[in-house]
């Protein structure tokens, strides 16, 4: 099980693995370690990261790990949660080695494991009181001596891969960590795979909350009213996908209320049979995983929401007083996952669902949600409140590193970069619900200029949770270009599309007509919008996909680097004062997917 107090429940004397983890799996090729002449798998190598004190000595640590790190595979994604793994694989201490502090502002970016290293050191800062005297990374390797008997298992149960735990025992303490699927063991061809990108879970206790009293509700209004045949169908709300514009995105149901809880739940199960038909290798979640990090209401069970959102990827269901078919985590996923944050991954506290009609979110009108309160009080202003110290479990049980890259057989390289919490500086967005991000530091430029520039010709995929681009279109705006467009509908996202823009004014372009800096970065907008077009003069070569959340739509632009005398002028969106700068490329789009 998951429990979020063990780091207090053994000695500081025990280093801990974080690095990697739910969050940032190791991924490893059986085909790598193949012997092919004479049919033997290799042993393979293991590298971990552990977070210790740094007065240890190298020999104690060794006699701490050793015989003590074990390997187990997760075989079913049901069922109760000790039978669902298979049996634990002891792993051969190699090498241990202290990893001195690296301060990522006087780092070289040009090596990439010091600056990933650098990260953590960076997000671990924030915790001396909490961490107390585990202030140091080690880095361990490890032997798997015993691949042939797991290449069996895939075998048998004909799977491409599989997930394991990494169980971190301590005999003394009568304890164990378990950093869970934090390593994958494939056997295939990493010439093609396939992935899922998901986003903006906003994951919250509170969700199953308001689930459970809309319920109990309306059992109780139809109970007064004496209606016995109760249709299920009644208690169960869902809304339906609509690729629509940003304030269109899903439909008003007819009926109630959406849990985004269910929502993850749903996936899960969608995943897993992806993944057992051999049809899905991995999954990227680019932020916003929760909705806030504290709980709306007091609870025995939950720390946080960050538990919650594990719970549900694990398929813990702990005691608890909600006890429904509906909102129980049943199904563990059975896929390796990436995470980057978003801005809502950072905020302490909850909001209100009534301020702003914040209920409709939920699909629910006032009158649905009348009589549910919050036990916990409401500050306002303090539900903005973001900041990296809130991220502390995030770090230990979720993924150490905020910006970081995986490289995927030969040809891919995966970059993960943290566009930051809500900017202040946008303050217009944030008081209308659709916040930028601060965007990008300087530190993050130069190592995605390096990230680029040693990718050598493999292709790129950069992953953030903010998008570069996303249009802002009012109603106002929607009728003035449908009477442009001489249209006598309502105007549609299609209309948009390079060749009907062609058509209607005789250029394909879109940011001649749209206001493409909402919801987006502010800092190094300019600069990244450079280099995702080709223009920037640093890096020798362009990325090929970027993929991002925050803007609850699907949209898909394309980019051409654009002449001067092309280039569009747009306000950045400063509250205080307007600053323009010009877009240096040429913005189209389309449904690429389909092409």
């Amino acid at each position: 099980m998951l429990y979020f107090d063990i780091l207090n429940q053994i000695s500081e004397n025990y280093p801990i693995i974080i690095k990697p983890n739910i969050g940032q799996p190791l991924i490893i090729n059986l085909g790598e370690y193949f012997d092919r002449n004479i049919e033997i798998i290799k042993d393979i190598t293991i590298e971990i990261i552990l977070l210790g004190n740094s007065k240890l000595l190298i020999r104690n640590i060794i006699e701490i790990l050793s015989k003590n790190i074990f390997l187990q595979p997760i075989l079913r994604d049901s069922g109760p949660f000790e039978q669902r793994r298979g049996k634990k694989y002891q792993l051969e201490l190699i090498n241990i080695s202290k990893i001195n502090f690296i301060d990522i502002k006087k780092l070289d970016h040009n090596n990439e494991e010091l600056v990933e290293l650098a990260d953590i050191y960076n997000n671990l800062q924030n915790y001396k009181k909490i961490l107390k005297n585990r202030n140091m990374l080690f880095k361990c390797l490890l032997k798997l001596k015993n691949v042939s008997e797991i290449n069996n298992i895939l075998k048998e149960i004909n799977r491409t891969f599989l997930l394991f735990d990494i169980i971190q025992e301590f005999p003394k303490e009568n304890k164990a960590r378990i950093v869970f699927h934090s390593l994958a063991l494939y056997n295939k061809s990493w010439d093609d795979f396939k992935f899922i990108h998901a986003t903006d879970s906003h994951i919250a206790r509170r969700n199953d909350l308001i689930f459970q009293f809309l319920k109990e509700k309306t059992l109780k209004n139809l109970k007064e009213k004496e209606i016995n045949n109760i249709n299920k169908n009644l208690l169960k709300r869902v809304f339906e996908f609509n690729r629509g514009f940003q304030d269109d995105t899903f439909q008003q149901p007819r009926h109630g209320m959406y849990n985004f809880n269910n929502n993850l739940r749903n996936f899960i199960s969608f995943a897993n049979e992806k993944v057992k038909k051999n049809e899905l290798d991995f999954i990227f979640i680019t932020g916003d995983l929760i909705d806030y990090v504290n709980l709306a209401n007091y609870d025995k069970i939950y720390k946080n929401n960050f538990q919650v959102f594990l719970d549900i990827l694990l398929g813990i269901d702990r005691d608890s007083d909600i006890k429904q078919e509906d909102i129980s985590n049943e199904k563990e996923i059975l896929a390796p996952i990436f995470t980057i944050l978003g801005n809502h991954d950072y905020r302490l506290g909850h909001y209100s669902i009534f301020t702003s009609n914040m209920f409709k979110i939920f699909g629910l009108e006032k009158n649905d949600i009348k009589g549910y309160k919050d036990k916990k009080i409401f500050y306002g202003i303090k539900a903005l409140y973001s900041a990296v110290k809130y991220l502390y479990d995030y770090f230990l049980f979720i993924n150490p590193n905020r910006n970081f890259k995986v490289n995927i057989g030969s040809k891919y390289t995966f970059i993960f970069l943290d566009s930051g919490i809500d900017s202040i500086a946008n303050l217009i967005g944030l008081i209308r619900e659709a916040p930028s991000t601060r965007g990008l530091k300087k530190m993050q430029i130069k190592i995605l200029r390096n990230y680029i520039n040693q990718s050598n010709d493999k292709h790129i995929v950069l992953l953030m949770h903010a998008p570069p681009l996303s249009p802002k279109l009012s109603k106002r705006k929607k009728k003035k270009l449908a009477k442009k467009f001489k249209l006598e509908r309502d105007i549609e996202w299609r209309d948009f599309y390079e060749e009907n823009l062609e058509k209607y004014i005789g250029s394909s372009r879109l940011e001649s007509l749209l206001n493409l800096k909402d919801q987006t970065l502010m800092y190094r907008w300019g600069t990244l919008m450079k280099i995702l077009s080709g223009s920037d003069k640093k890096i020798n070569k362009k990325i090929d996909l970027v993929l991002c959340g925050h803007s609850h739509t699907l949209k898909e632009f394309r980019l051409q680097e654009a002449k001067k005398s092309e280039k569009k002028r747009v306000n950045m969106g400063f509250y205080f004062v307007p600053i323009y700068i010009h877009i240096p490329c040429r913005v189209f789009t389309n449904r690429y997917r389909d092409i």
